[in-house]
């Protein structure tokens, strides 16, 4: 029971203490009823400072100093003379809304950019691995014709040389065998026309 006793004894207090006392004095800041809110101190702060505002636009931090070169600032003043707080907090909505979406369009044409620079790279190596035989069938399966009915950059040829098959032609498939048809459908249809027209004609002319 002793320690008992001895952890929950109190500290003494003397009402007829006769030393100096506080009588008389200012009272101490913290003592004193708040006259006006933390919130609404720490507000007016941050908009009389305009590094305050900065900061608050751009979301950076006040120990990252190397964000500030990196990042582009908004020169941004304080709140101006008539405004309300509304006011003033709207049009700070506006200008960061302003400034993330041309950051965000900004980032989204390079890395557009870089898709169109990486996909032509791989066509590009891809081209290089092709024979001459492939890209003409390539070229035959995509447009139906092919302008140039040449190979270049051949290798000279000598007197007397042969090969083992003779050169094997692309054959057309899908979408592409349809149009071909058609268009030979067409073609001989125009010719068939043409010869008809061509015989009236040359039986009028010894008429004449």
């Amino acid at each position: 029971m002793g320690r008992v006793s001895a952890k929950r004894k109190l500290k003494q207090c003397d009402p007829f203490f006769k030393g100096k006392r506080e009588n008389g004095k200012t009272k101490t800041t913290y003592d004193l009823p708040p006259t006006q809110s933390k919130r609404s101190k720490k507000r007016c702060r941050k908009m009389l400072s305009d590094e305050a505002m900065n900061q608050y636009v751009m979301r950076t931090s006040v120990v990252d100093k190397s964000s500030e070169t990196k990042k582009q600032r908004l020169q941004i003043d304080s709140i101006r003379e008539g405004e309300s707080m509304r006011e003033f907090n709207k049009r700070i909505s506006t200008e960061v809304k302003r400034v993330i979406y041309d950051a965000n369009k900004q980032n989204r044409r390079s890395s557009e950019k870089r898709k169109t620079f990486l996909s032509k790279k791989k066509a590009k190596a891809r081209d290089k691995k092709m024979t001459d035989q492939e890209r003409y069938e390539r070229e035959y399966q995509t447009t139906g014709t092919v302008k140039k009915d040449y190979f270049e950059n051949v290798a000279p040829v000598r007197f007397g040389e042969r090969v083992d098959a003779p050169p094997v032609m692309p054959k057309l498939s899908g979408i592409f065998k349809k149009r071909a048809d058609q268009l030979e459908r067409e073609k001989t249809k125009a010719a068939k026309k043409n010869a008809r027209n061509a015989g009236p004609r040359a039986a009028h002319r010894p008429g004449k």
